[in-house]
């Protein structure tokens, strides 16, 4: 279901400052709950799996009643596990983009914070959750079924993926190239309540994650300085980039 990843592949994290020391304090990486993005279709499936499953109860030998709660069913299962579904989104590339700079962030008070998916993956595997991590897949949703998207027939039941349409995502975003951390809360019944109603913190080792920090394009002095006296202060040893894109020219 996932494309492979390498321990060595880069992956970046682009924030404001106030996020970053939010982060050095807490000692965790900040999963939001799947619905509170600004994509309406986290999560979603394709109206080909609606489709297809329509399709499959409209032909099967259940009554009519038992028909229209499985097609019910089936539409409310996804928008249920947004509610219980956490995300830490990463950005996969060898070096900085300027895109992303220009992306995430408002001003130029700015940090990106570069790991690889070998020290993000084994930071996830102490936590006591159990974590996928996946790199998205973006397709054409008018066109294309979403893996997950299927129910698959256990006894009387039928059970779709939980966790694969949220590593999916609509074309149209590929130039996030986006690596995701996913889990989910501990639910019994869709109906419950979430755990929390923004996000989830996961407690990981800072200094163990990050590998290098690069302020924004175009940072003040003072600044990429107050941000070394903080990393100092949180004991976090490394020295703070500035962004290639402040390298001059040769000529």
């Amino acid at each position: 279901m996932y494309e492979h990843v390498r321990d060595d592949e880069k992956l970046w994290r682009y924030m404001d400052f106030s996020r970053f020391v939010s982060l050095l304090e807490t000692h965790s990486l900040f999963f939001s709950r799947a619905d509170r993005f600004g994509d309406t279709w986290e999560g979603a499936i394709s109206p080909i799996d609606v489709d297809a499953w329509e399709a499959f109860v409209g032909g099967s030998k259940e009554s009519a009643a038992d028909r229209t709660t499985l097609i019910a069913n089936y539409r409310r299962t996804f928008a249920a596990l947004r509610r219980h579904t956490y995300i830490s989104c990463w950005h996969q590339n060898s070096g900085e983009s300027e895109a992303m700079w220009k992306l995430y962030l408002k001003s130029t008070e700015g940090i990106a914070l570069q790991t690889s998916f070998g020290c993000l993956k084994s930071q996830l595997e102490r936590s006591r959750r159990l974590i996928r991590l996946g790199k998205v897949q973006y397709r054409d949703y008018r066109i294309d079924p979403v893996p997950g998207g299927k129910p698959h027939a256990i006894g009387e039941s039928y059970l779709t993926g939980p966790y694969a349409p949220f590593i999916s995502k609509r074309r149209g975003f590929a130039h996030e190239n986006e690596v995701r951390a996913v889990f989910q809360d501990s639910y019994r019944n869709l109906n419950d309540p979430s755990e929390s109603d923004f996000g989830i913190a996961v407690c990981v080792e800072i200094g163990e994650l990050i590998e290098n920090i690069y302020m924004a394009p175009q940072t003040p002095a003072w600044l990429h300085s107050a941000v070394q006296t903080v990393l100092d202060k949180f004991d976090v040893r490394l020295r703070v980039a500035a962004s290639e894109f402040d390298e001059p020219p040769p000529c």
